[in-house]
């Protein structure tokens, strides 16, 4: 991934990665997982999304129904995931938000972790996740 811009406002620094390939659906359900299974595990703080044509809704409670399984929490199609916990790798709590038929990926951290930040220091986090969920949606065929 490539990181296209970092702002900072109020409340988050916000880094815009832009993946190497453009992505769809099957491949953001993935990578959520990934997430899940190898960072945030059971520390999960938010997982929302927005069926086609609506707002991002809360569906935390829906995950953890559903034991962490994110294919089983859609019923359709989505054009944003949003996924947020405690990071056991980074060491610090981030969320994530994959769009749908694009190829942009946003991390925000807490603004009062900025202190703590440079610019390129979740760069081999992202590459890490992109790399791994490719090789998950290619053995499925989804890409």
């Amino acid at each position: 991934m490539i990181l296209k811009n970092v702002e900072r406002n109020d409340n988050f620094v916000i880094f815009e990665y832009i993946a190497t390939w453009p992505y769809g659906f099957d491949f953001m359900l993935d990578v959520t997982q990934l997430i899940i299974n190898s960072d945030f595990k059971n520390n999960v703080t938010r997982f929302a999304y927005a069926p086609l044509g609506t707002d991002l809704k809360d569906r935390l409670l829906d995950l953890k129904t559903f034991q962490y399984n994110v294919k089983r929490c859609f019923r359709e199609e989505s054009n944003t995931i949003a996924i947020a916990g405690n990071s056991s790798i980074m060491e610090l709590p981030l969320q994530i938000m994959l769009f749908n038929n694009t190829d942009i990926v946003k991390l925000y951290i807490p603004k009062s972790y900025d202190h703590d930040i440079d610019d390129h220091m979740f760069d081999k986090y992202m590459d890490s996740m992109e790399i791994k969920a490719y090789c998950i949606s290619y053995k499925r065929g989804n890409v």
